[in-house]
């Protein structure tokens, strides 16, 4: 029996649409630390403007990278449904 690779799909074929959300959820990642160091790095910041500037840099990340989840999941839903078809 085959192992699959991480972005794999069910039947072993490469999957794109894996490498692709893989992608989006490092750049979110990426962008929002930066967003933090940019801002930690050039302000004087009072404790009331980092509490909203760690959540900015959330909601940016959520905001990006839940789209891709939430795109993986539907996709993963799919493959097992073609799968058993």
């Amino acid at each position: 029996m085959k192992t699959n690779g991480f972005f794999d799909s069910i039947s072993g074929n490469k999957s794109s649409s894996r490498l692709i959300g893989a992608s989006i959820i490092a750049y979110a990642m990426l962008m929002s630390t930066g967003i933090l160091l940019c801002v930690f790095l050039l302000k004087e910041l009072s404790s009331g403007d980092i509490i909203a500037i760690v959540g900015s840099s959330t909601g940016f990340f959520t905001t990006v990278s839940g789209g891709a989840m939430i795109f993986l999941f539907n996709q993963k839903k799919t493959e097992v449904k073609q799968e058993q078809e």
